[in-house]
């Protein structure tokens, strides 16, 4: 069993596609969705700066498999996500090697 099977965290991945807008153009829509096992880990918890600017909650993502882009949705824990980076390949050893995505909370 790898630690890849043992990854603690459900998540939905959705791919951004291109959707019909209904005037003869397209819009950026959910393409279908992907469950995927992950870690997860905090990065910033939303607490804001010493200038009373919030700041937005942000986690990383460690998957072994990655079926997401730049600006795809995450749904995780009842809470919506967007991938704000293209995710990295992490190339350690066969065993090892994975996918580092950095997400950030909708709605604060």
């Amino acid at each position: 069993m790898s630690l890849w099977d043992r990854a603690p965290v459900d998540a939905v991945l959705y791919e951004r596609v291109d959707v019909d807008d209904g005037y003869g153009g397209t819009v950026p829509g959910l393409g279908p969705g992907h469950p995927l096992k992950v870690f997860a880990q905090q990065i910033s918890d939303g607490t804001g700066s010493d200038d009373n600017w919030a700041a937005p909650v942000m986690m990383k993502l460690y998957s072994k498999t990655n079926p997401c882009d730049r600006w795809s949705e995450v749904h995780m824990d009842g809470d919506v996500w967007t991938v704000v980076q293209q995710p990295k390949w992490r190339r350690n050893s066969p065993k090892t090697q994975h996918y580092v995505a950095s997400i950030e909370k909708r709605g604060g």
